[in-house]
Formats: structure tokens, C-alpha cells, sequence
């Protein structure tokens, strides 16, 4: 079923031109990266300018703390 929802939201993303699809995923989790890479995300570093409204998003939430989180970019 994720993979089908990750499939749905990067046909979407690519019918409204929207790109790139960004996601935060949690680092602690063994198979998050793995899983994501697998279909096309690769991770964003830290500081990468171009992507600081994404990163906004992860500072907002109160818990976890961001370092905690991986933000995860793939062009669609």
C-alpha cells in the first residue's frame, strides 16, 4: 500500500507539474531511507538552500526534533 500511495502522489505531482515531491521520514527507522530510495527520493542535505521552504515544514512540528527526520527530495 506504499508503495501504491508514493506511485499516486509522484503521478499527481507529475500531471500538476509540481516538482520536486519532498517528504520527511524519520532517521531512526532502519527501512525509511532504503524504501524511499528505492523509488527515486534521495536525501536533501542540511542547509541546502533550495529547499528551505521544505525544511520550514519539519521545523514547525513540535516533536521529534528535526535532526531526527530526513528530508527527502525526488524529481518528478
Amino acid at each position: 500500500m506504499g508503495t501504491a500511495l508514493i506511485e499516486r502522489s509522484i503521478a499527481t505531482a507529475g500531471r500538476a507539474a509540481t516538482t520536486p515531491l519532498h517528504l520527511t521520514t524519520y532517521r531512526n527507522v532502519a527501512w525509511n531511507k532504503p524504501f524511499y530510495s528505492r523509488r527515486g527520493f534521495v536525501e536533501v542535505p542540511r542547509g541546502d538552500s533550495d529547499d528551505r521552504c521544505a525544511r520550514s515544514s519539519c521545523r514547525r512540528s513540535p516533536r521529534p526534533p528535526v535532526w531526527q527526520r530526513a528530508l527527502l527530495r525526488r524529481v518528478v
